[in-house]
C-alpha cells in the first residue's frame, strides 16, 4: 500500500498596526497535519508512456518484442504488456496479439522469466478491442481482453491468466466456443465487459479478503497490479482450477478444494466459481492450508533444478545426496507401472541412466486435486509441468544437441507426517497405477487376386 502526503497550502495575510509606530502582530501559522492519501494497489493501471513501460511493467529484455508494426521497422510507437500466469509465471510463453481489422492482424511477443511481456508495435496498424492469448510449451492457452485504443506514445497493461480468461469467455460471441478457438477481436462484446468483471469480482472478493486483500472493490482482472508469486491475487488463481465447458466451450473456474459430489447416475459434479456461487474461506489456498500451493510446488520445483544444474551435485552426498531426494520423490514412486527413472526417461536419457544436466523445470501449473483408492481426504493433486532440455542422451531418443522442450504431469500425494518434504507435506508419488502389456505375434497372407499380373 503506498501512502503520499496530502499538501495543503494556505494563504496567510498579516497587516501593520495603526499610525502609532507600534510594533506589528504577527499571527502564528498553523501546523498543517499531513493527510495520508491511500491509493488502492489493485486500482486499474491506465495509459502509461512507452518511454517507462518496460521499467514499470518489471519486464526483462528478453520479454520485450519490437515488431515495428504490420511487418514494419523502426517505427514502433505503442503497444501492450503485463503479466502472465496459471498458478505460476508463465516463462518464455508466447503471447499472441489479435485486433479487431477485416481481416484481422495479429503480432505475437515472448514472456521473460517472471511472465511479464511487453510487445511493441505501430499503434495506427492494430484496432480496438483486441484478444491477448498466452500458449504455452503444451499448447495450453488463456486470453484476455481489451477495449481500451491505444494512442501513439502509450502502452496498455494486459494480464493473462485464467480470471481473465473467464471474464473474455463470459463476453464471447457464442459461436467461437471458447476462449482457445480462433478468433479476432471483433468477437468481443465490449459493452458486457465491465458487468463480466463485476460478476467475477463478485465471485472471488470475499477470497481475497481471506488472501489479506482488503481494498479490492477496483479490482480489474486484466489491468491491475499483481504478480504470479503465490500471495493476494495468486493464491485466488491457485486456488481455482480452469476448465472448458464440453460442449459450450464456456470458461469454467472450478474451486480446487472443495469435495467432488458424486450424483446417483455416477456423474461427478464439481464446486463451480461464480457470482452466484462464491469462491468460500475454506476453499483459499493460504499458505497454512495442507492442499498443495504455489509456494510449496516452486519450492520442490527450485530444489530439483538446484540438482540439476551440475552432475555431481545430483549423486554425491551433498544437498543434493539420496536423503534430500527421498524427500523429493518417493522411494515407491509409480506412474503407469514405472518407476521415477523410466516415468522420467527422456530426462535420465544419459548412460548409467543418469539425467541430463542442464535441464530446467518451469511453469508449474496444478491441475486439479482428488484423492487416492480409500482415502478420506484430497490427499492426490496432479500439477502439469514444462521440462527443457539442454540435449537429449543416448538413450530414449537419438542423441541431439538441440534443446528439446515438452510438458509432463507429475503425480503428488499429500504426507503430514513425514518432515523436511521439499514441498512441505506434499511428496511426487506417481498415480501407483499398474498396466500390463505384451507382444502377440500376427500372420498375414496376401493373394494375388488379379491373376494376370
Amino acid at each position: 500500500m503506498k501512502i503520499y502526503p496530502l499538501l495543503l497550502a494556505l494563504l496567510v495575510a498579516s497587516c501593520g498596526g495603526g499610525g502609532g509606530g507600534g510594533t506589528a502582530s504577527v499571527p502564528a501559522v498553523p501546523v498543517v497535519p499531513v493527510v495520508p492519501v491511500v491509493v488502492n494497489p489493485l486500482a486499474p493501471q491506465g495509459l502509461v508512456d512507452l518511454t517507462i513501460a518496460a521499467s514499470l511493467f518489471e519486464v526483462e529484455a528478453s520479454g520485450i518484442t519490437d515488431n515495428g508494426g504490420g511487418g514494419g521497422g523502426g517505427d514502433c510507437d505503442g503497444g501492450v504488456g503485463g503479466g502472465a500466469g496459471d498458478g505460476s509465471a508463465l516463462r518464455r510463453a508466447t503471447v499472441v496479439l489479435t485486433d479487431s481489422s477485416s481481416p484481422a492482424k495479429t503480432i505475437s511477443g515472448i514472456t521473460d522469466d517472471k511472465g511479464n511481456y511487453l510487445i511493441k508495435f505501430k499503434t495506427a496498424d492494430f484496432t480496438a478491442p483486441f484478444v491477448l492469448k498466452v500458449i504455452d510449451a503444451g499448447g495450453s492457452s488463456l486470453a484476455s481482453p481489451s477495449e481500451l485504443t491505444i494512442p501513439s506514445g502509450k502502452v496498455i497493461r494486459v494480464n493473462i491468466n485464467p480470471l481473465t480468461d473467464k471474464v473474455i469467455s463470459d463476453v464471447l460471441s457464442a459461436s467461437v466456443k471458447g476462449t482457445d478457438k480462433g478468433y479476432s477481436g471483433s468477437a468481443i462484446n465490449v459493452g458486457g465487459l465491465a458487468q463480466a468483471k463485476a460478476n467475477l469480482l463478485t465471485s472471488i472478493q470475499s477470497a481475497l479478503t481471506t488472501a489479506g486483500i482488503t481494498n479490492s472493490n477496483e479490482f480489474d482482472p486484466v489491468r491491475s497490479v499483481y504478480k504470479y508469486d503465490g500471495t493476494g491475487v495468486d493464491t485466488i488463481i491457485e486456488s481455482v482450477s480452469h476448465n472448458r465447458d464440453p460442449v459450450t466451450g464456456l470458461t469454467q473456474l472450478r474451486a480446487k478444494l472443495a469435495p467432488l459430489v458424486t450424483n446417483l447416475d455416477g456423474t461427478i459434479v464439481p464446486t463451480l466459481v461464480t457470482a452466484s456461487s462464491p469462491l468460500g474461506t475454506p476453499l483459499v489456498a493460504i499458505p497454512s492450508n495442507p492442499a498443495m500451493t504455489y509456494t510449496k510446488i516452486t519450492n520442490w520445483v527450485n530444489f530439483l533444478n538446484n540438482c540439476l544444474k551440475d552432475a555431481p551435485t545430483f549423486v554425491s552426498p551433498t544437498s543434493c545426496g539420496s536423503a534430500n531426494l527421498l524427500a523429493t520423490v518417493a522411494a515407491n514412486y509409480k506412474q503407469n507401472s514405472k518407476d521415477f527413472q523410466e516415468d522420467f526417461r527422456t530426462l535420465f536419457s544419459d548412460p548409467g541412466p543418469t539425467p541430463v544436466f542442464g535441464t530446467e523445470l518451469r511453469n508449474p501449473n496444478i491441475l486439479f486435486t482428488t484423492r487416492f483408492p480409500g482415502s478420506t481426504v484430497d490427499d492426490a493433486v496432479a500439477v502439469e509441468v514444462t521440462i527443457r532440455q539442454p540435449r537429449v542422451g543416448s538413450l530414449g531418443n537419438s542423441p541431439t544437441p538441440s534443446p528439446v522442450e515438452y510438458t509432463q504431469i507429475l503425480v503428488f500425494k499429500r504426507d503430514d507426517v513425514t518432515p523436511g518434504l521439499k514441498a512441505t507435506n506434499w511428496i511426487l508419488y506417481g498415480n501407483q497405477g499398474s498396466f500390463e502389456w505384451g507382444v502377440s505375434p500376427r500372420y498375414f497372407t496376401l493373394v494375388q487376386q488379379n491373376s494376370a499380373r
